[in-house]
């Protein structure tokens, strides 16, 4: 487990994904992020990571911020089809 702790910082600083590329070693590897909140998402996205929405509510929007989320999700148990379908 991973936490923004070690680097006091927080979300969405680049530097928090960053972080995350190097204390999982995915440098040249994808990485994905899954969140239910749009700013995260954002952020990963703007970091370079694939990110995945969960988007509990069906009645809510996307923040448009010009940046989409690789993938979005209703629930998490559609998780493993939906990074499936990523690394095709």
């Amino acid at each position: 487990m991973l936490s923004v702790g070690d680097i006091k910082s927080f979300k969405p600083d680049p530097a928090v994904y960053t972080y995350a590329r190097r204390a999982t070693g995915a440098w040249d590897n994808p990485l994905c992020l899954v969140s239910s909140n749009a700013w995260d998402v954002i952020g990963a996205r703007a970091a370079g990571l694939m990110a995945i929405w969960v988007k509990r509510d069906e009645n809510r929007v996307f923040e448009d911020w010009g940046i989409e989320p690789s993938a979005v999700i209703q629930s998490l148990s559609q998780l493993p089809e939906s990074l499936k379908a990523l690394n095709t």
